[in-house]
């Protein structure tokens, strides 16, 4: 199985399903991670090289579980439905051909995160069109599309769960592979990105009777959804 996850800053998608992608990654399916935006808005300046190092540390992670990664580069609030980033988004699923999709909940607190879920299940549906012109060929298949957890988990009612606990280890070396937000974020009391990661796989660990777990729920439209589990 082929699996596209999309994400809008760099560390979101190992925060939101990071243990997911690592047990699908273990059971020999092809995992692709995706970012659209570089992460610029956290600094007062943001040269090239900045840049740079951002996509590398993004890459590295990636790596760790042997995903594909792919740097889309646009800047944070920057992501709009519009032709520019709907293309784009086609052209990146029918580069993958994913059986399942999983990207933001169109409820998260960023403006981003929630473009991105929307387009997510917009541009699968795109995707299949012959009558859209991108430069690799439409999707043969339809993906299920399956929302990540919200940061933080605010207005967020799970409907599947996957337990981690065995990957737990895998999701802390990817997110130590983000060595800027660890030296920015680290000693802060609320959003210290390992404690965050710890905190809330716990929390929904605990939720469904495992020690950690990420929480999803489907995509609630026709034409989105698949009468069989993608999930690991």
């Amino acid at each position: 199985m082929k699996v596209l996850a999309i994400g809008a800053h760099p560390s979101d998608l190992v925060h939101l399903c990071g243990g997911t992608l690592a047990r699908y990654a273990l059971g020999g399916n092809q995992v692709a991670m995706a970012v659209l935006c570089i992460g610029n808005s956290a600094f007062p300046a943001f040269p090239p090289e900045l840049e740079s190092a951002r996509a590398g540390e993004f890459r590295q992670s990636a790596s760790v579980i042997g995903a594909e990664a792919h740097w889309l580069a646009l800047w944070d609030f920057a992501v709009r439905d519009e032709p520019h980033c709907r293309f784009r988004l086609v052209e990146l699923m029918r580069q993958v051909v994913p059986d399942v999709i999983l990207t933001h909940c169109p409820d998260d607190y960023c403006t981003d995160h929630a473009v991105i879920g929307e387009l997510g299940s917009e541009c699968m549906m795109m995707a299949r069109q012959p009558g859209i012109r991108t430069d690799s060929p439409p999707i043969p298949l339809q993906p299920d599309v399956i929302h990540m957890d919200t940061v933080s988990g605010l207005g967020f009612a799970p409907q599947e769960f996957v337990d981690i606990t065995e990957v737990m280890e895998t999701k802390r070396s990817m997110l130590q592979r983000f060595e800027m937000e660890l030296e920015m974020h680290g000693g802060d009391p609320v959003v210290a990105p390992l404690e965050w990661a710890e905190i809330t796989s716990r929390f929904r660990g605990l939720q469904c009777g495992v020690r950690y777990a990420e929480a999803f729920r489907r995509s609630q439209k026709w034409g989105r959804m698949a009468a069989r589990r993608s999930l690991p």
